[in-house]
């Protein structure tokens, strides 16, 4: 999937419709409403509390240790650490070599009658604490921490230095801080969508190698013959491999992991539902719309306003 067709198709919210309807996603109002870069020149700890914001903080060099929400994370290049609304964090930078990182703060529904202020509400900036113009979101992807091992050559990254960019220069008008934070985290749900959930990060290698290929392919009509050719296997052997470590058939790991996609898009983007089957293989919109309710008990616009 090439990710120019979503930069090119994601419209303001304000203006994206369709049969008269709102298109807008779910996070359709979040807004980058800080970017900063932060070179540790010692090992001073640094500490915030109740930050009102969701926390996007990348090491470009350096190491040390985090400590957020009762968790202790290490550190180095190229790692991403993703914290959600309220959160607590510690920076403890080494001794020898103190993290270079760079930081993102993402207000999930900012009201856009309001000007962007860039500043994010903590115990130690009460100004910005608990106002009605600035509010947290309950979206699956965004409720707990995720460390992700190297972001160094993602996507994402081009995304981070380009905001920091924009925010070093000037206050961005609010719909620039809207359109960079759906892009980015566009980019961070995909990402996070490739960490191998707990089940799927203690199968055998091979079977690791099959879910491999059907991550790479969710945009394609995935069939158990592709897979076969693919990995050289027989039918019965990659059905057994799934049955025995997934608890599932084949087809239905490909069909979860296509709604899960469809979902991500439904959620992040405002791509009209017609534009997103396609992403997943199926490129009839009725089709996809029945696939998506069996699925998930809802029609693609009936999950969309959840």
């Amino acid at each position: 999937m090439e990710k120019k067709d979503i930069y090119t198709k994601m419209e303001p919210a304000s203006t994206a419709r369709s049969g008269g309807v709102s298109r807008e996603s779910q996070l359709g109002n979040a807004t980058i409403v800080k970017a900063e870069a932060i070179k540790h020149v010692d090992p001073t700890t640094v500490s915030e509390s109740n930050v009102e914001g969701l926390l996007f903080c990348w090491c470009v060099s350096g190491s040390g240790s985090i400590e957020a929400n009762g968790e202790t994370y290490q550190f180095s290049r190229g790692n991403l650490l993703f914290l959600p609304w309220g959160h607590n964090i510690t920076y403890k930078p080494d001794e020898l070599r103190p993290f270079y990182i760079k930081t993102l703060h993402v207000v999930p529904s900012h009201d856009p009658k309001v000007e962007l202020k860039v500043a994010v509400g903590s115990d130690d900036d009460k100004e910005l604490l608990a106002v009605p113009t600035r509010k947290n979101v309950d979206h699956p992807m965004l409720r707990t921490p995720t460390l992700i091992d190297d972001i160094d050559d993602a996507n994402l990254a081009v995304l981070f230095n380009y905001a920091l960019g924009v925010f070093k220069r000037e206050v961005p008008p609010l719909p620039v801080a809207r359109q960079m934070a759906r892009l980015f985290l566009y980019e961070f749900f995909s990402l996070k969508m490739l960490i191998p959930t707990e089940e799927e990060d203690n199968v055998p290698r091979r079977l690791q190698f099959l879910i491999d290929y059907i991550k790479e392919n969710l945009s394609k009509d995935i069939s158990l013959t592709d897979i076969a050719a693919y990995s050289e296997l027989s039918q019965a052997t990659i059905n057994r491999l799934f049955r025995e470590h997934l608890d599932t058939s084949t087809m239905n790991f490909i069909h979860q992991k296509k709604i899960e996609r469809a979902k991500h898009l439904l959620l992040v983007t405002d791509l009209p539902v017609s534009d997103i089957g396609p992403h997943i293989g199926i490129n009839d919109v009725y089709y996809f719309s029945r696939f998506f309710k069996k699925m998930t008990g809802h029609s693609p616009t009936e999950f969309r306003r959840l």
